[in-house]
């Protein structure tokens, strides 16, 4: 739980999934309309390892008071995810106490083809879900899930492949003008 009180004059706030942070695509997107008084945050998560395997959840919900006496507006998102260490960690190993999270994973054999080792793979899928619609505010909703293979080969360098599928969207918000729906939108990362 937090609470956030923008301070000076700034107080224009924005909301919204961006596609990758090379590109200005937004599936949903609030505008830049939120002149914020404050927000309370709600964000629940929780994370269950077994070995290799790694389970994670979370539901976030913002409860934002604006100025000017607009109606408050309510956004909520959620994901759930699973990742798998194909090359056999533990991710307890990985959890850092002081942190509250899972770091990366620890590497059992770095890269070294000469000596049979070809590093570390991780594989992992998620959902995720976001709704940025609430009184006047037309944001948009968004499902989405995310398949992902990483590679890495020591603990300071790895290469990451990911593929987004834009499930479902609801909503004025994709700022494409050529097309007002996102869904079966392909977004490659690496």
């Amino acid at each position: 739980v937090a609470y956030r009180r923008p301070g000076g004059n700034d107080q224009d706030v924005r909301i919204r999934d961006e596609t990758t942070r090379m590109s200005n695509l937004s599936v949903v997107d609030t505008g830049d309309n939120l002149e914020v008084d404050d927000v309370t945050l709600f964000g629940p998560e929780a994370a269950f390892v077994y070995r290799f395997a790694q389970v994670k959840v979370e539901y976030n919900y913002a409860h934002v008071r604006r100025d000017g006496g607009a109606d408050p507006v309510d956004f909520q998102s959620a994901h759930a995810s699973l990742s798998l260490a194909l090359s056999g960690q533990n991710w307890a190993d990985s959890y850092k106490i002081s942190a509250g999270e899972f770091k990366r994973l620890k590497n059992v054999h770095e890269f070294n083809p000469a000596k049979g080792h070809w590093g570390e793979f991780e594989l992992a899928g998620r959902w995720a879900f976001i709704d940025l619609d609430s009184a006047d505010i037309t944001g948009g909703r968004e499902h989405a899930f995310t398949t992902a293979l990483n590679w890495q080969f020591n603990h300071n360098v790895r290469m990451m492949f990911d593929w987004t599928y834009i499930l479902k969207t609801e909503g004025p918000a994709y700022n494409d003008p050529a097309n007002s729906s996102a869904e079966g939108l392909n977004i490659i990362g690496a």
